[in-house]
Parts: structure tokens; sequence; C-alpha cells
């Protein structure tokens, strides 16, 4: 799939259940990714986000190859790409989140009532006050 270069938005499920893409590199200036853009688009294996995005929405990548493989077989905690947290399957009372996190896409840690203290990287962008869960101390490093 080939997106226009001049692209600002992907909206809200604007490839909801899409069954043919497989892979895809969102080009550089897009700067939302709307509330399940790409949700249940089951055969998407690969996808790039830019260093543009500044915001990601809830269940954008939901339903996706890419998210189920690494939910099912990474042995990492964090889903990162083009500065962008996209998903966590982590199980610490304290989370530090890696350098280059620029952006934590909406929902990220929305099931993990475990977390306790968060420590946030310099320059990440500003994130919404409900992303962690409530009583979550937030601490900048």
């Amino acid at each position: 799939l080939t997106l226009p270069k001049d692209l600002k938005e992907l909206g809200a499920e604007t490839f909801g259940d899409c069954k043919k893409i497989t892979s895809i590199t969102i080009p550089e200036g897009v700067t939302t990714i709307a509330y399940a853009a790409f949700y249940h688009c089951d055969d998407l294996k690969n996808v790039v986000i830019p260093d543009t995005v500044t915001s990601v929405g809830a269940k954008a990548f939901t339903h996706t190859a890419w998210l189920d493989d690494f939910e099912q077989n990474s042995t990492e905690n964090f889903l990162i790409s083009g500065g962008v947290l996209v998903a966590y399957k982590g199980d610490s009372a304290e989370v530090t989140i890696p350098d280059g996190v620029r952006v934590i896409a909406d929902e990220v840690f929305k099931d993990h009532t475990e977390i306790q203290k968060v420590y946030l990287p310099a320059g990440i962008a500003a994130t919404s006050s409900d992303i962690f869960p409530e009583g979550t101390e937030i601490i900048n490093k």
C-alpha cells in the first residue's frame, strides 16, 4: 500500500477490517494515526511509523499480525516504531520508558493496573492524563 506523500492524518477506522494490507510505511508528514485506523487488518505484518507522528489513537493496530506477533512471540516488553510506543506487555510495578520514545499511543497501559511508577525519557511528547493507571507516579528522567 502506498499512501500520498502530503497526507497528514489517518482517520478513525481508515483501513479497519482491511484484509489485503500486509505491509505499510506511513509517509513522513503524517502526524496522527486515529482510533482503530488499522483495526482488524489481520494480515498487516510490517508497520513503519515516521518520526512526524505525534498522536496514535486507541486500538490503531489491534488485531493486526504485527501487534499479535509482538504480544505472542516477542521477548521484548515494548513495541516501538518511529519513536512511538505502540504496545507494552511487561508486568512490573515500575516501568522505565526507553530513551527515544517520543509518543505513547493511547491505551498502551490500559490494563496494567500493577504499574505504580513510570520513568519518562527526556523530550517525550505530552501524554493524556489517563494514559497510565490512576495514582501512577510519573517521573521525568
